[in-house]
């Protein structure tokens, strides 16, 4: 008879952990929909802005003929505008997000997708950083090519 009054002691105990276990991931993720939804959001934006390179890179969009190049690149020109105005606040928004998150629970680190946040936000600015220059400086070789 002890051993049954254990056994079913264990298996409330057992049970109690995982309701609290359950209540802590539960609380976990409501602290969290938020700033995901953001980082979705501006994973959105991103994949914008690498479409619009790609298409930027096309010679063509500029010398085709027809009706809806004019809007096309009307829409283009507020994409980006849209993307260079939005992307920083995202990512300020999200290092503030991230830094209370991890204050509230004790210095852990939320990731995402295999990374921290606050690294992968510095990442992808440098990255941005890196491509600017790089576009930059083919610019002016090309701008400093037609001169000559």
């Amino acid at each position: 008879a002890a051993a049954v009054s254990s056994d079913g002691g264990d298996e409330e105990q057992q049970l109690y952990d995982l309701e609290a276990e359950e209540r802590r991931l539960r609380e976990r993720q409501a602290t969290t929909v938020k700033l995901f939804a953001l980082l979705s959001k501006r994973e959105g934006v991103l994949q914008q802005r690498a479409e619009m390179r790609a298409s930027a890179n096309d010679p063509n969009r500029l010398l085709a003929k027809g009706a809806g190049v004019a809007r096309r690149l009307l829409q283009e020109e507020r994409l980006r505008t849209t993307i260079e105005k939005d992307l920083p606040r995202m990512n300020k928004r999200l290092r503030e997000m991230t830094a209370a998150w991890e204050e509230e629970h004790a210095g852990e680190r939320l990731h995402y997708d295999g990374a921290t946040i606050v690294s992968m936000l510095a990442a992808q600015e440098e990255d941005d950083a890196r491509i600017e220059k790089e576009e930059k400086a083919r610019k002016e070789a090309a701008w400093a090519a037609k001169k000559a």
